[in-house]
């Protein structure tokens, strides 16, 4: 992808700032039989390092899988060739007792073997992207902190300590870093989350708005050998940052202190994002410039495809959803069919105005917010900081700090506005996306469900529980 930028290949649907979700969405839209197809790398990466690439090999694998989605009904599946003509089948770790059937591993063996395998075999630790590059990734990401100037070669393993986090719905993948009595974050992206000129223009927009504006934001280290925020190793980039100080506030019933104190820090940000100058290789992304807001208009696009289904299509997907999340999903639905029609009209009367447009965070919300008392000491997880209204932020932080307390919302706004402009017509905005965010943000997560894209149902089940209880006191739009 770096190369891609080097040369000026176009990618018209990452300069349109689209996402895989925006393109699985806009292509049911338009009637697309492939909209809900699982991602599907090409069929040449199932096959080892190593092993020679041939038609053959390609077409093996392409039969194995096919007879495979056939007996189990899963979609989510693969067959990796490894040498020799070993069969390694991955299924999702929750499905791995199909094969506990001795009849069906018989037909599965006899099958593959016919196919050209040797040796059929089940990987234990189930179904994961990227596994055939295990062999060429460190164990643990010390080799990519010694790119970053963290150890060394002959440092002792002690001596710095890299642990997972867990917890977070991103595709990326977090360490917490200790190393010389200093505390540090790695973050690991897949190479396909986000466009590589969009991740450069996000760390130089980081770090001119700490410098400039006194944002206190995790500002991503350069590796001393390239001067680089980036390093790549096999199929993803890492990041290096600070660790910062304090705890996140209480999601939903953060004192009045450390809310105001968010939302003055916001207008702060705000105010540099407006005249921010970015690169040309990061203007798709982080332009200032004068429009309609792209949530809004995402919104109504995704509102309008979730209206043209129907109950037995919805019904369908909720029998695919763990049991754990299925009630909590069901309500959100019942909470579509009562308030969707509402919300595409205040949404469409906020997409007759055009608004001056700038950097905003679009995923600000109270695990984002570090505070010590009603001090912030930092903002973490920027990434999915694009163009955008200001009105995107104050709804997302707002509505998790303070849920459904309309009072502490009045006071929050005018904090806000003391510091940065915000007419009446922008507060309308911000209570119809935060409508229409904590609405989507449920209905986003039955497809989720459905194809199983997450780490920890019971994490998933709490998050939805959050959003029915939100819904249940919001008032319906008309």
């Amino acid at each position: 992808m770096r190369a891609a930028a080097e040369f000026d290949v176009r990618s018209p649907l990452m300069e349109a700032g689209f996402r895989k979700s925006d393109v699985r969405t806009l292509a049911e839209a338009w009637g697309l039989p492939v909209w809900d197809k699982p991602a599907t790398p090409c069929l040449s990466s199932r096959i080892a390092y190593g092993v020679e690439v041939t038609p053959e090999r390609v077409a093996r694998v392409d039969a194995a899988e096919r007879f495979l989605r056939s007996e189990l009904g899963l979609q989510e599946l693969r067959v990796r060739h490894e040498a020799h003509d070993l069969a390694r089948i991955e299924l999702p770790v929750e499905h791995l007792a199909l094969l506990s059937d001795a009849d069906l591993r018989e037909r599965i063996n006899s099958e593959l073997r016919n196919l050209g395998f040797q040796y059929v075999t089940l990987d234990l630790e189930g179904f994961r992207s990227g596994s055939m590059n295990r062999a060429y990734q460190d164990p643990q990401p010390r080799q990519i902190l010694r790119r970053f100037g963290i150890g060394s070669i002959n440092t002792v393993d002690q001596e710095v300590k890299c642990e997972p986090v867990s917890g977070g719905f991103s595709a990326a993948h977090v360490y917490r870093v200790e190393f010389e009595e200093k505390a540090y974050a790695l973050r690991r992206w897949p190479l396909d989350e986000l466009p590589i000129n969009r991740l450069i223009e996000l760390h130089r927009f980081l770090q001119r708005a700490h410098a400039t504006g006194g944002i206190p934001f995790a500002v991503p280290i350069p590796a001393p050998s390239t001067g680089e925020t980036l390093v790549r190793q096999v199929d993803a980039w890492w990041q290096l940052e600070p660790w910062m100080p304090g705890q996140p506030a209480s999601s939903g019933s953060c004192a009045r202190s450390q809310t105001e104190a968010a939302v003055r820090m916001l207008a702060r940000l705000h105010h540099f994002a407006a005249t921010y100058q970015c690169t040309r290789g990061g203007r798709t992304w982080f332009s200032c410039r004068q429009g309609v807001s792209p949530a809004v208009e995402e919104r109504l696009q995704i509102l309008a495809v979730w209206q043209s289904r129907g109950s037995t299509e919805r019904a369908l997907l909720l029998n695919h959803v763990a049991p754990e999340a299925r009630p909590w999903l069901g309500e959100v639905v019942e909470h579509f069919d009562r308030r969707a029609t509402g919300i595409t009209s205040a949404l469409r009367s906020c997409a007759s105005l055009e608004r001056p447009l700038h950097p905003c965070l679009r995923d600000i919300w109270s695990a984002h917010v570090l505070f010590c008392d009603a001090q912030i000491t930092g903002l973490i997880d920027a990434n999915a900081t694009r163009t955008e209204h200001p009105a995107t932020d104050l709804a997302r932080l707002l509505g998790s700090l303070i849920g459904n307390d309309g009072e502490a919302w009045e006071s929050a706004l005018d904090a806000y506005a003391a510091e940065h402009p915000l007419d009446e017509s922008e507060r309308e905005l911000v209570r119809v996306l935060d409508q229409s965010g904590v609405l989507l943000s449920g209905m986003a997560w039955i497809e989720r469900c459905a194809r199983q894209e997450y780490r920890d149902i019971n994490a998933v089940a709490d998050r939805l529980r959050a959003i029915v209880e939100r819904l249940e006191g919001l008032p319906i739009l008309v």
